[in-house]
């Protein structure tokens, strides 16, 4: 975006204010880099010319020497603390964030990492003030993402080393004064024998070159470097090469996963930046007499940015916050780079593509991030290795991807097949969570033994209902004051969450419980009808179900039929209802309708209807693909007499508050019906990387084929991804129900990953999967249904634009 002038339409924020000291931290970033212009930036683009009056505003700022510790002249701050800095400096400066990586992320940490103290003292102090600018060198013309392939080489020479080789695609290299180079002693090569050292402008034997223009981030020009036997002295060597082991070879990938941290939050800033400019161009724009965001084409479109910009943001906000001997998590990292690589990518493609033919040209910066954005998802490793990597995570065990070796199949040894090691999906938690976690996994784990069969007999999981009951499940967000325990929509999620894993007809049970009409009854009904009604909810007496959908109302629910005639102090309903999720079952429901005579959003209300009342029709069964141990029911009410004290929300005529409220109070069930995806697509990863981990063709693991390890890595990151959004959203709180935007975002992306690792668990399986002998056939149907119920995707889709424009749009 510019960094001046406002987008032209006040647009909802995308981002939420943080903990105060990372909002400080932006705060910083705005102040230092605000005074530069878009034109500004441009032309440093244009001209391929290195920033030095940006460069001396980070420095002033102290921002470069952000992640150094104290003891040697900086902040000592971390990596969530750089990656915040990073994402505003590319939001509003993409240079500025290319400059502030190698200081934050790169060669200064690494050297506190690997260094000795006397390293540090040599080098550090000068990061912090912003006197010493170092790059790092690691590609090769032949080892770019092979990086145990280098060939630059020491050669021993007295008590230190000549370095001989040479460097290329080096960021920075033009401008730098000081390089972290990786190499390898003389002789050896593979992952043995590789180490560090650090090289200084000006040695002898050390030229630099500058490299053609490439298609983005041309302010820092990359180069090649050359070494002609530079003198290594002792105290410049970082990581001491051992021709005898691979140490070091770890040592030095896991040091790039900082880095990988800072590649995906400038990613992450690009992205923000196209896509505040599409809302507010959506926003400015007209075509065809109106404002080109009326268009649902345009809004789910935004829809689709503003979702997969979150979902990268939290994967990236875990990541970023994780340790693992002194680096984030390699997994994590894995996944929050892959996700904001493609998230960036994607948003800015969309971007460019909703200003048409002028987002192609350099006018408008959404040019410049299109470019900026490709860039990424080669650096830092490409998607492809880093994809590589995540696999090996995820599946338990490493794969080598040289080429096949007789007897060893390009693998290194595997597991026994009889019994592999996989790595856990189950979530971590807070101490506190977990224990509701165990709670329902273990009832959960009583479950599978029946689920199948529940399932293929269309039976209600009466046993499993009664497990839930015992364990006190159903009653867990019911206020302790009625006999429940008063816990939120996180913890519910959470316990769907591991109903799912076994039995989804079991977490719908469970599902209508926890977010469903009691948590209405809570958050509408008086204190009367809650003492009425809620008590009965935790110990089972009551079986609760809600009753929207209609024949001619779906995803248009203001369009009910279903009416309330007055009758004396109270009402008489008429009409009918269907798709009734549990309506065979249930005794109790709450009843959507309108008062007779009125239209549209107004005069819609909701009220309890109790199974036996007279004029109440006995449920009818609508069969169904998945969660067949709850059946869906036809409801007939032929003037059923609603008594004042059952009314709930009252039939407004001259108001569509009741509108409002039915739309909102879906939110803990959306946040439900995430939740219960999440679980089902976790079961069906856990499955397939069993079944890649023990099935054999062609001599071989399922696990060692490429193609299929990436399956399974693109796999995790939806499945954890899904999480992380369904978890924001049942944690927010909006005038007592969840937030629309944050839920309307997980179910969208809980929907499609669940359907979407569900559907590659059946592929994997090959035609086993496509039969009732496995779970992963039933996991398919299961989810199917989820993108359905709760508001279709596409109603999110049109619920999430409205959010995230700042308008609202009638689908008339």
């Amino acid at each position: 975006m510019s960094t001046t002038a406002p987008p032209p339409h006040e647009i909802p924020a995308l981002i939420e204010p943080e903990e105060p000291h990372l909002d400080d931290l932006r705060a910083r970033v705005a102040a230092a880099v605000s005074v530069f212009t878009d034109d500004e930036v441009a032309g440093w683009e244009e001209e391929r010319v290195f920033p030095e009056e940006l460069y001396d505003r980070l420095r002033d700022s102290g921002l470069l020497g952000l992640t150094v510790p104290v003891e040697y002249g900086g902040e000592g701050q971390g990596v969530r603390e750089a990656c915040v800095v990073l994402e505003e400096l590319a939001y509003r400066c993409g240079v500025g964030a290319a400059i502030c990586q190698m200081f934050v992320n790169g060669p200064p940490r690494a050297i506190y990492r690997l260094g000795d103290e006397a390293i540090r003292q040599r080098y550090l102090p000068g990061v912090a003030d912003g006197s010493r600018y170092f790059s790092i060198a690691m590609s090769e013309p032949h080892a770019g993402s092979a990086v145990t392939e280098l060939t630059s080489y020491l050669e021993p020479d007295g008590d230190g080393y000549r370095l001989h080789g040479s460097k290329c695609y080096i960021t920075g290299g033009m401008r730098a004064d000081a390089f972290l180079v990786f190499c390898r002693a003389q002789g050896t090569t593979g992952s043995k024998g590789l180490g560090a050292v650090v090289i200084e402008r000006g040695q002898e034997g050390f030229t630099t070159d500058i490299m053609p223009a490439k298609m983005g981030g041309n302010a820092i020009p990359e180069s090649v470097l050359t070494f002609d036997g530079v003198r290594i002295d002792p105290e410049a060597v970082v990581l001491t090469p051992d021709p005898t082991s691979s140490a070091a070879a770890m040592k030095m990938l896991r040091q790039f996963n900082p880095e990988r941290c800072g590649n995906a939050a400038m990613a992450l800033g690009i992205a923000r930046a196209a896509l505040e400019r599409a809302i507010g161009y959506s926003r400015e724009r007209q075509q065809f007499h109106r404002e080109i965001c009326e268009f649902q084409g345009i809004q789910w479109k935004l829809a689709d940015m503003a979702t997969r910009f979150d979902a990268a943001r939290l994967l990236l906000a875990r990541a970023s916050a994780s340790e693992e001997g002194g680096f984030p998590v390699t997994r994590l990292v894995m996944q929050a780079k892959i996700a904001a690589n493609e998230a960036a990518e994607f948003i800015c493609r969309e971007a460019m593509q909703i200003h048409g033919h002028w987002g192609y040209c350099r006018d408008l910066p959404v040019e410049r991030h299109y470019r900026d954005a490709r860039g990424l998802a080669i650096g830092g490793g490409t998607l492809e290795t880093n994809r590589n990597v995540l696999a090996a995570e995820v599946l338990g065990r490493r794969f080598d991807q040289r080429p096949s070796r007789p007897g060893t199949n390009g693998s290194g040894p595997a597991a026994s097949a009889s019994t592999p090691e996989i790595p856990s999906l189950v979530p971590e938690l807070s101490p506190e969570l977990e224990v509701i976690r165990v709670r329902a996994a273990d009832v959960a784990a009583a479950n599978l033994a029946d689920a199948q069969r529940w399932d293929d007999e269309e039976i209600f999981p009466e046993s499993s209902w009664i497990r839930m009951r015992d364990a006190g499940l159903l009653g867990l967000t019911v206020p302790k004051a009625y006999g429940g325990e008063g816990l939120g929509v996180l913890e519910a999620c959470i316990v769907l969450e591991e109903l799912s894993v076994t039995c989804m007809s079991s977490a719908m049970v469970a599902q209508m419980y926890l977010n469903g009409p009691p948590r209405a009854v809570l958050a509408l009904g008086t204190e009367a009808q809650r003492r009425q009604y809620l008590p009965g909810t935790p110990t089972g007496e009551r079986y609760w179900s809600i009753a929207i959908s209609e024949p001619q109302a779906g995803s248009s629910a203001t369009e009910l039929q279903t009416r309330l005639e007055p009758d004396g102090e109270g009402y008489r309903l008429h009409g009918g209802k269907c798709y009734i999720t549990g309506g065979m079952r249930a005794d109790t429901y709450l009843v959507f309708c309108r008062l007779a005579g009125t239209t549209g959003a107004k005069g819609i209300g909701a009220v309890i209807v109790e199974r036996g009342q007279d004029g109440f029709a006995e449920p009818q069964t609508q069969p169904k693909m998945g969660g067949r141990g709850v059946g869906e029911a036809v409801l007939g009410f032929d003037g059923i007499r609603i008594e004042p004290g059952a009314v709930i929300v009252p039939a407004d005529p001259t108001s569509s508050k009741g509108a409002a409220i039915m739309l909102r109070q879906f939110n803990p069930e959306r946040c439900g019906n995430a939740a219960m995806c999440v679980g089902v697509a976790r079961a069906a990863l856990a499955d397939s990387l069993l079944h890649l981990r023990t099935r054999q063709q062609f001599g071989k693991e399922l696990a060692e084929f490429q193609g299929l390890q990436w399956k399974v890595a693109d796999m995790s990151i939806a499945l954890d991804a899904a999480r992380a959004l369904n978890h924001r959203a049942a944690a927010s709180d909006e005038g007592g129900f969840p937030i629309t935007r944050y839920t309307a975002m997980a179910k969208i992306y809980a929907n499609e990953a669940g359907k979407f690792i569900c559907d590659e668990a059946v592929q994997l399986h090959g035609h086993a999967g496509y039969c009732r002998e496995l779970p992963v056939e039933r996991y398919y149907r299961d989810v199917r249904g989820m993108g359905l119920g709760g508001g279709t995707t596409e109603i999110m889709r049109n619920v999430l634009a409205g959010e995230v424009i700042g308008r609202r749009f009638s689908q008339r």
